[in-house]
This record gives structure tokens, sequence and C-alpha cells, in this order.
């Protein structure tokens, strides 16, 4: 044999050595002493994850030992590591099948470690359906120190990326790939404590325990979900009791989160066109110790016994043109410094809150408001925003914007918050299938001396204040056709009257309360009553029989009486609700006062005090009524604006 052929034989060796295989086939192969870079035809199967492995200063033998599925040892003894194409590298790069039978657990969360391993920014999903199997967990299920039992962890900065248009299902299943509505694990709830259920959830977020020192990164310092499904396949039954049964596996599955950070430190976290849907815990849950800017667009997250949505750390938050509910509570969120949701739906749950939460640190309670008064406010906006069936959609302070609720209630509650202020909101209530309530609902403390839970003593309830309200209620066809209409937007409780609530539209009497302990500024626009045996008096509120001289303290917009005996009795106005002058009235404001009897003799007399009166005025037809405005200047008084009688002069 010639010197040209053993050359030429040579490099035909060298050559099919470096010829693309498959991954599996490379471990222990003879490559040429020259050769860094080789290219694969596949992982285990040609044509998926094929890609490009290097041998470089990364490509270690504690590399190899910690991420097999992504590096093999040449004959030669040198490792050989995957490289990224575009700093991306693929779950089929790890062994994934993506054909949603075959478990593709191990492949990727093996992918995502070797990402975070080699500094990869992005690990991307090429197919459209992966089965995730459950996998064991034995440590209690309150101990959020360990990542033990759920599917999916996420230690380091990364990006996962799903097809776009069509998405990837990423399909959560029990263990084994068993059903999971029916197939659950049973772990102790702590330490020594009583069993409860445990499914594992989705996608489980594990940074830094503490803060690194200045200057440090964190662990996780970006969080990115784009174009995936997180599909859990559990039924929402309703029962959303906290805890999920050990022997039937229903309730609220604490362990069960779709996307969850806990107890950990991180950045950005931005979840684009990506749906959750189908656990039994919070199919989003940040109760992170800090972290950067939450991003949500395009998603939709719904179906759970427990909470859709919960961003609870105060983190700037941008959701546009989001859909969250068919769950307990639609919205559970803490105030943030800011948090804006544009086009955004809330739909099919129990209720709904926002704002009012801690944006300068934790007070007596996890939703107790907290601000710093040396920078600006916080802001919740609502813009263009829509409830559907949700029963009472709370809102705390500094909120503003618009939306529109449709068969939903809207409430600013301080059993709630504690204390509600600087808030501007326009609503647009519609009425559909569910009736007979009121589109806005105002409480303020019982008492100023309710103490606060978690506060220390002495820590009360504060009085509603600097807010604007403004509801336009209406009904569909349907709601119309159905006879069902709008109870009175109402209030209780103490009520500063810089609390403005304005009405329009409709409601079976204007608005009111039970007891007059205070009065925010009501004002109506276009406002028509839908009660038939009110509508002939304005919609006024009936506050009884008068049958003697006596004050009234306005607890109504308009009010209407009922007279037994001949009279005239004299009517006086107080100056002041029952809870004293602080609690209202406001200046301006506008009370009727309708005598709603065949004949009477209601007489507001001239020259009483606290009242101006043209003349002395006397309700003696059925009808009849006389309308005041209030003057909060000079101690308070009610000052005649109008009057009408169809009795004949004279009489």
């Amino acid at each position: 044999m010639s010197g040209v052929d053993i050359v030429a034989r040579g490099m035909a060796v060298a050559a099919g050595a470096s010829q693309p295989a498959l991954f599996t086939q490379f471990a222990d192969r003879a490559l040429p002493a020259g050769l860094t870079i080789v290219q694969t035809s596949g992982h285990a199967t040609a044509g998926m994850g094929a890609g490009r492995y290097c041998h470089d200063a990364l490509a270690t033998a504690a590399l190899l030992e910690a991420h097999p599925r992504f590096a093999f040892r040449a004959r030669d003894g040198r490792v050989f590591r995957l490289l990224p194409e575009n700093g991306v590298v693929t779950v089929e790069q790890g062994g994934a099948v993506g054909d949603g039978a075959a478990n593709d657990q191990p492949a990727i969360q093996a992918t995502i470690d070797y990402a975070a391993a080699t500094g990869i920014a992005e690990v991307k999903f090429e197919a459209r359906h992966y089965a995730v199997w459950a996998i064991p967990r034995s440590a209690p299920r309150i101990d959020s120190s360990t990542d033990e039992g759920h599917p999916i962890v996420i230690r380091r900065t990364v990006a996962l990326t799903g097809l776009p248009g069509t998405r990837t299902v990423l399909d959560f299943r029990g263990l084994d790939g068993a059903d999971p509505e029916t197939n659950w694990q049973v772990v102790p709830e702590s330490t020594g404590g009583a069993l409860t259920a445990w499914r594992g959830g989705g996608i489980f977020v594990m940074g830094d325990r503490t803060l690194p020192p200045e200057g440090v990164p964190l662990k996780v310092e970006v969080i990115e979900l784009h174009n995936l499904v997180l599909q859990g396949n559990r039924v929402r039954t309703g029962n959303s009791t906290p805890g999920a049964d050990p022997d039937t596996g229903d309730g609220w599955d604490m362990s069960d989160k779709g996307f969850s950070v806990q107890d950990c430190h991180v950045g950005d976290v931005r979840v684009v066109d990506c749906e959750i849907h189908g656990f039994k815990g919070e199919l989003f849950y940040v109760g992170a110790l800090s972290g950067g800017d939450l991003v949500a667009h395009r998603c939709h997250f719904h179906t759970t016994n427990a909470n859709v949505w919960n961003p609870g750390t105060n983190m700037k938050l941008d959701a546009m043109q989001c859909e969250f509910g068919n769950g307990h509570i639609a919205h559970e969120d803490t105030g943030k410094q800011f948090a804006r949701y544009t086009a955004c739906v809330w739909r099919d749950a129990a209720s709904a809150n926002f704002g009012g939460g801690p944006a300068n640190g934790f007070g007596a309670n996890y939703l107790f408001p907290t601000r710093s008064d040396q920078s600006e406010p916080p802001l919740t906006q609502l813009d263009g925003c829509e409830f559907r069936n949700i029963g009472d959609v709370y809102v705390g302070c500094w909120v503003r914007g618009r939306l529109r609720t449709v068969d939903s209630r809207v409430l600013f509650s301080t059993n709630l918050y504690s204390e509600l202020r600087d808030v501007d909101i326009e609503i647009e209530a519609w009425m559909d299938r569910r009736g007979n309530f009121a589109p806005v609902v105002l409480e303020g403390p019982d008492t100023l001396t309710e103490q606060i839970p978690g506060a220390a003593a002495g820590t009360y309830r504060k009085a509603p204040r600097n807010m604007r309200v403004h509801v336009r209620a209406m009904r569909t066809s349907l709601a119309i056709a159905n006879g069902i209409e709008w109870i009175a937007p109402t209030w209780y409780g103490y009520i500063e009257p810089s609390v403005r609530l304005i009405v329009e539209g409709e409601g079976n009497l204007t608005p009111y309360t039970w007891s007059p302990t205070s009065m925010p500024k009501i004002d109506l626009r276009d406002y028509n009553t839908t009660h038939p045996a009110q509508s002939t008096f304005g919609g006024a509120q009936w506050s009884g029989i008068i049958n003697s001289s006596r004050s009234v303290t306005p607890s109504a917009v308009h009010m209407g009486f009922d007279q037994e005996g001949a009279g005239p009795f004299d009517i006086t106005l107080n100056r002041f609700p029952n809870g004293g002058a602080g609690f209202g009235y406001a200046n301006g404001q506008k009370l009727r006062i309708y005598l709603q009897s065949n004949q009477g003799a209601l007489r507001f007399v001239k020259d009483t005090p606290g009242m101006r009166l043209s003349q002395t005025r006397t309700l003696k037809v059925r009808k009849d009524f006389i309308e005041f405005t209030y003057s909060a200047y000079e101690g308070g008084y009610w000052e005649e604006s109008a009057f009408f009688t169809s009795a004949d002069p004279g009489t």
C-alpha cells in the first residue's frame, strides 16, 4: 500500500468520525485530535434535537456528570457539550419527544438545568404537545425551601418559548402519567402535621432565599414564558376549602399552583401569549420576597378551585388583554406602587380585589394600606377593563380608571381594607341575568373604634375619604324582559363627605342608607327609577310615618313620608348626620322630600334654625315635594331650592 493510500484512508476515517450521527452514538467515538466541533443528526432520533457540540473550557467532566443529556466523552477522553444556536437550546436536544404521550418531564427539566449551568438564555419547545408527569414528594407541603415534587423548576434566569401562533401545550399529569383529578400523593401539611393532598402544580420558581449583597446579581434576574399552555387537567368542583382532602383530593390544593414564585427574591417576570388552566391551586401566584417588573400580555388564566390571578408581590405590573376567571377569586392582590390593567377581563368568580394593600412594606395585615409620604402615591390603573359575573369586585386605595361590569357588584369596604382613600373610578354597570343587587356599595366602619386585626391596640379602621365614584347603571333587554332590576347604590357606617358618588341610569330607588351615620356627596344625573310603587315619587326611599312634629336626619337623596293625623306637623332638618359634622353633609348636597300619603300637612317653617326658606312651605297633597341644597358654611344649613304642590291656593 502506498503512502498516498494510507493518507487517503486516514482522511476518510477522520471524515467519517466527524460526520453527523445521533447524539447517543457519539459517546466513546473516536474523533480526530484537532476536531473541536461536531454536528449531530438528532438526539436519539434523526431529525429531532440535532445540534452542534464543542470541546471548550466549559466542557468538563463535572459538566458531563451533571448534564449527561447534553455532553459526551469521546474515546480520547475529551468532553464535548451542546452549543446554543443564537442563545437557544431546545428540549428535543435534551431527549424530549413531544408526542403528548411519552413523559418529557426529565428532558424538559434537564434542558432548563443545562441552560442555567451554561448561561444559555432561552429554552425552546419545537413540538405542539408535551406530557409532563408528576414526580414524588416526601417533604411537608408547607416547606417551600425544597423544590422536591414540582415537575418543572426554574432556578436561574431563563426564557421558555413555545410555538408561535398555535402555542405549545405542557400537559401536566399525575404520577406515572395518571389522571391528576383522581391521582395524587399524600404528604404531611407540616412536620408531624395532618395529611394533605399533593399534586405539585406546574412551574415552580426557586430564586434566592436571601437577598444577595449589592452588586451581586440575582439567580433569577428574568423569567419569561412565551406561547405556552400550562394544562393541569384538573376539574373545578367549586370546593374552595384550603387544603385538599387527602382521601378525595377535592378542595383547594395548596401544592397545585400553575405558576408560582414562593418565598424568594426574583427579578422581572414576563408572561406573553400564554394560557394556564385546570389546576386545583392558584393558577398564577407570585409570593416573592422581592421582585422587579411583572408583565402579562394576551394571557388567559382559568379553571381552578382556588384563586386565578395572585400577583401578590409589590412589583411594577403591566397586564394587557388578559382574561382571568372560572375560579374562587378571580383576582387576589395586595396594593402595588404601580399596576396597570388595559383591556383585561375578570369573570365567573365569587370576588376580585384591587389595590389597597402595602406599597411601603406590610402593616397590620397584608391588605393594610401603606405608602411612603416621601414619594409619589401608589396607583392601580384600570383602563377599559370588564368584570363578568363577579359576585363582589372589591376596590381599595389608589385605584383609578374606567371599568365595565356585567352582573357584578363593586364594593368599597373598610371591612377588607381597613381604610379607603384616593380613589377615582368610573363604572358602566350592566344587569343581564343576575338581578336585585346594587351596582355600588360603600361600607365604612360601624364605629370609629373598630380595632384593625393584627395592628397595635388602639389602631382603628378609618372612614373612607377623598374618593370619586361615578356609576351608570343599565339593564339589557333580557334583564328587562325577566323583570329584574337594580337595587339603588347604598352606603353604611362612617364615610366622610369628601367621598363623592355620582349616579346615572336606573335603579329601584334613589341612593340611600338605612342608618344615617353619615352621608357621602350624592349626585343624581339623568337617573330613572324602575320600582313601580316609588316611581311616582322620584324613587324616594320610604322613610317612615310622621304623626307629630319632629326632626329628620337626611338619609337618602329622595325621601318619602306618610302622615297620620291631621297636622300640621312641623319638620326640622338636622344639620348633621348621626356621626357628627365630620361625616356629612357635603356642600351642595341635594335633598328632596315627598309627601306619599293621600293628604297631610308636613310643614317647613321659615326661620327654623338650620333651614333657610323663602317662606313657610307645607306639603298637603300626595306627590307634593320640597327640595333643599345643603350649605356647609355658617354652621351648616339646608336652603330651599325647589317646591311643588298641587294644592289649591289658599287651602
